[in-house]
């Protein structure tokens, strides 16, 4: 159930219904995930088949994000209109999911949670820094997360486009 819910001075409050249609007691305590762009709220107390179902319908959403994004995106056929020709883009230059070691993290000064970008300079070898991301590029979007857009059929170009012009592609 999809709610469109308005945010106040005091925070948002959420429907009874859709409370109910999640399950949820009236009376049993939440817990309240601050996530990256957006706002889980579980049943503070799980057993193992409610633990299951709201993984699923957590992944049934993120399944549904992504085929969002892919509409928006277009397929990718390789010669697509974004490409203007060849898609310059392989499946292979979005494989790797690299993690630095802590102690190359903290040499760098780079968060846990920054993406990192490569680099390969023409000297040889390799050259790992933070991603500003702005404006976001492909190589800011997680390798795993690249891997199920890739799977989906979305064109790297076209998402790149959405990436860079920070235009509204979900919702109002």
């Amino acid at each position: 159930m999809k709610v469109d819910m308005t945010t106040t001075k005091n925070g948002a409050i959420i429907p009874p219904a859709a409370l109910r249609s999640s399950g949820f007691d009236p009376h049993e305590g939440v817990e309240c995930n601050a996530l990256n762009g957006c706002v889980v709220v579980l049943k503070k107390c799980m057993s193992a088949p409610e633990l299951v179902r709201a993984a699923w319908a957590l992944r049934i959403l993120s399944a549904n994000l992504i085929a969002h994004l892919a509409g928006e995106c277009g397929a990718c056929d390789g010669k697509c209109g974004s490409c203007d020709g060849e898609c310059p883009y392989s499946k292979a230059d979005f494989s790797v999911d690299i993690q630095l070691p802590e102690e190359f993290r903290e040499i760098g000064d780079i968060p846990d949670d920054a993406v990192l970008h490569v680099e390969f300079p023409e000297k040889g070898g390799v050259q790992f820094c933070k991603s500003t991301g702005d404006p976001p590029e492909l190589w800011d979007v997680p390798a795993p997360m690249m891997g199920d857009l890739l799977a989906a059929g979305v064109c790297p170009a076209s998402l790149e486009m959405l990436l860079k012009s920070g235009e509204a592609v979900y919702g109002e």
